[in-house]
């Protein structure tokens, strides 16, 4: 990533947006940091900065659901609200590929554009909403439960393993 000092901040981020999981508010700080970053390099008129920008942020995206859902998944066996939230999830990326490839006749730029709008209203909203009450019901659920049945979901995979050990995308 660039150095934050010369990241243009279409979307800072402030304590609004904090879920009160340790895990998602660092994996949320990266993705905003990386919308910021593919604003900053629309100034740079890099296409090959910008389209590796962008896969950079479709990859951490689909690493940050997965540790997501990895941490719901206990705590909303069988239920639709679960269900829903992945489904968002997918429909996520497949929207901004589709903004991606619908604009392919247009400038990268003007195509970037569109898609860090889209970003940046659809982040705001599922962190503030969607998010914020997942994570209150899972808090709420995980304290309930027995210290065993509160183990990390460290242990439930390999890919649940990467997501508690580092940022990188799988």
């Amino acid at each position: 990533m660039n150095d934050q000092s010369h990241t243009f901040q279409v979307f800072p981020w402030n304590d609004n947006l904090v879920v009160g999981i340790p895990k998602i508010d660092e994996q949320h700080r990266v993705l905003i940091d990386l919308i910021n970053e593919l604003a900053t390099q629309l100034v740079g008129d890099s296409s090959v900065e910008l389209n590796r920008v962008f896969d950079e942020l479709t990859a951490y995206a689909n690493y940050h659901f997965e540790t997501e859902e990895n941490i719901w998944a206990p705590c909303f066996v069988d239920d639709e609200w679960f269900f829903n939230h992945q489904r968002t999830h997918a429909s996520f990326i497949d929207d901004i590929l589709a903004i991606k490839e619908q604009d392919n006749d247009r400038p990268l730029q003007q195509t970037v554009e569109k898609i860090v709008g889209f970003l940046v209203r659809w982040l705001a909203y599922h962190i503030i909403d969607s998010d914020k009450r997942m994570a209150s019901a899972a808090i709420t659920s995980m304290a309930t439960r027995p210290p065993m049945a509160r183990a990390t979901t460290c242990s439930r995979s390999p890919s649940a393993s990467r997501a508690c050990s580092d940022r990188s995308p799988p």
